[in-house]
């Protein structure tokens, strides 16, 4: 099976030095106050003397305050859309041109600062940006069956081939933990894992997808399906009944997609 390495120090996706540290800010795009952010990650290294010749932009958060909101995050991907396009002010320190100033903007705007390394975005005759399309956007309308062409060759040598694509993105805590559970209860059916950006798979946007979002597919060679959906609701299902029916309610394709492969 294929590792998630979850060690790396910083996001390699951002063209700023995004630590581990702020996965919950990415996920939900929200920074809040206090937070501070530094283009290179020279900036976390070493002694701050030694480092000060190689940072060029400091960004330091003012508003909003900090949110003693849970750091759950639903299936939706709601939180990071109503984000968007939420107020942020912070203090954009330009030290090759020696000048400081306060910047009024939308997260949405700062988020494509720090993915993009590009301060125009933050422009305000520019067009706002669009957010780009969040992990659980692509199991809608069943999207993640457009992908099953491209995974299926490596399942050629499998005796009984299943697959179930999800999508999985580092900086989500829910994402990661889906992504544990079912390498936990399908672990002896599962022969291995294969991660792929969303657009190597076929998938569209037309603005573009989370940086750290990738489409996992999860190979699996077991005869019986019944068996193999039974351990996929094992390790997707949260126990909660509807209050007037007080039946369980658990849809597998609102999580990701099942296909047995001929």
């Amino acid at each position: 099976m294929q590792e998630i390495n979850t060690n790396k120090e910083f996001l390699e996706e951002f063209a700023w030095a995004i630590p581990n540290a702020f996965k919950y800010p990415l996920s939900t795009c929200r920074f809040e106050q206090g937070d501070l952010l530094y283009n290179t990650p020279k900036a976390y290294q070493g002694t701050w003397g030694k480092a000060l010749p190689d940072i060029s932009f400091i960004a330091q958060i003012k508003y909003p305050p900090r949110s003693l909101a849970s750091k759950s995050q639903d299936d939706k991907g709601s939180v990071f859309a109503t984000n968007w396009n939420s107020k942020v002010i912070f203090e954009l320190d330009d030290r090759r041109a020696n000048k400081k100033k306060t910047v009024i903007t939308t997260q949405g705007r700062l988020y494509m600062m720090l993915w993009k390394g590009d301060s125009s975005f933050l422009d305000k005759n520019t067009n706002d940006p669009l957010p780009p399309v969040s992990p659980m956007s692509i199991v809608k309308n069943d999207n993640l069956a457009k992908t099953v062409g491209y995974f299926k060759h490596l399942a050629n040598r499998m005796t009984y081939p299943k697959v179930f694509i999800m999508p999985f993105d580092r900086t989500s805590l829910l994402l990661s933990s889906k992504f544990a559970k079912i390498q936990e209860h399908l672990g002896e059916f599962i022969i291995k894992t294969k991660l792929a950006l969303p657009e190597q798979t076929g998938l569209i946007s037309d603005t573009g997808f989370i940086p750290t979002l990738r489409v996992a597919c999860f190979y699996i060679d077991h005869e019986l399906s019944k068996e193999v959906k039974a351990a996929l609701k094992k390790a997707l299902y949260k126990s909660s009944k509807n209050k007037k029916s007080q039946r369980e309610h658990f849809r597998l394709k609102a999580h990701g997609h099942f296909e047995e492969l001929d």
